[in-house]
């Protein structure tokens, strides 16, 4: 019986996920203004954390290299949104 093949191993498996929230990586903040200097730099550190991985990433795997892709929009659109909040134009 032939063994099964082992699948490539990637280091993408081992990165901490951009969102993945530990209690020592937890700011607390108590103003509305802190809230949303966390809640930035989380957004920022997310693009970060996706766009190392899409630099990583093959191109002949559209279908992942086009979600993140996405990913990184959305992030981006939070980004935007919050900075907005914090910075509202008058």
């Amino acid at each position: 019986m032939a063994r099964p093949r082992e699948a490539p191993r990637s280091d993408l498996g081992a990165r901490r996920h951009p969102h993945d929230g530990r209690a020592a990586d937890l700011k607390p903040a108590t103003t509305l203004e802190a809230i949303l200097a966390v809640n930035i730099a989380e957004e920022e550190a997310a693009i970060r954390g996706y766009t190392e991985i899409l630099e990583s990433l093959s191109m002949s795997n559209v279908i992942l290299f086009q979600t993140i892709q996405e990913i990184i929009r959305d992030e981006q659109e939070h980004f935007e949104e919050l900075d907005a909040l914090k910075n509202p134009k008058t």
